[in-house]
C-alpha cells in the first residue's frame, strides 16, 4: 500500500475543537483556584504559628539546659518572635502574618525549671485572608505546656479569652 493510498481520515483538531477544551480548562481552573489559595493561606498561618510555638519551646528547652531564666519577646508590630535563647536570635514570619497575643508586655519567660508564670493566648492570622482564618496558641500558668487551635474572636488584646480558642482538635 503506498503512501497516496493511505486514509486521510486523521488530519489533528479543529479550531472549534481547541477552543472548547481552553474554554473547559478555563473554567476548570477558574473553580479550582479559591479553593488552591485558601488552602495556600491556611498552610501559611499554620507555619507561622509552627514557627512560634517552635521558638517558645527551644527558649524553654535552652532556659532548662543553661539553667537560667530566658524571655521571649513576641513584637506584634512587626511579626517577630525575639529572645537572647533562639539560636537565630530572631525569627521572622512571613510577610502578611499578623501576631496577637494578651501576655502581659507580650512577653513569655521561661525560669531555669522550664516553668512560667506568665499565661496567656498567642493568635496568628493572615491579614490578606478576606476569610481571616485564625489559629491560636496557649501557654499555661506554671508548666508552660503549650496547646494550638483553631481562634473565632476577634484578635484586639483585650478580647482575646479561652472561649475563642478551640484546642479540641
Amino acid at each position: 500500500m503506498s503512501l497516496s493510498n493511505a486514509r486521510s481520515d486523521n488530519q489533528g483538531f479543529t479550531l472549534i475543537e481547541t477552543l472548547v477544551i481552553v474554554v473547559i480548562i478555563g473554567i476548570l481552573s477558574a473553580i479550582a483556584t479559591p479553593s488552591l489559595l485558601g488552602m495556600l493561606n491556611r498552610n501559611k498561618v499554620s507555619n507561622a504559628l509552627d514557627q512560634t510555638q517552635g521558638a517558645l519551646q527551644e527558649a524553654q528547652r535552652e532556659a532548662m539546659r543553661k539553667s537560667q531564666q530566658c524571655t521571649v519577646t513576641l513584637d506584634t508590630t512587626n511579626s517577630k518572635v525575639t529572645s537572647p535563647c533562639l539560636s537565630t536570635g530572631t525569627r521572622t514570619l512571613p510577610s502578611g502574618i499578623a501576631i496577637a497575643t494578651n501576655l502581659p508586655s507580650s512577653t513569655v519567660t521561661f525560669s531555669f525549671r522550664g516553668n512560667t508564670t506568665n499565661s496567656g493566648k498567642i493568635v496568628v492570622y493572615d491579614l490578606n485572608d478576606s476569610n481571616q482564618q485564625k489559629r491560636c496558641l496557649v501557654i499555661s500558668n506554671g508548666l508552660g505546656i503549650m496547646r494550638t487551635g483553631k481562634y473565632s474572636g476577634s484578635t484586639t488584646s483585650t478580647s482575646i479569652t479561652d472561649n475563642n480558642c478551640d484546642t479540641s482538635s
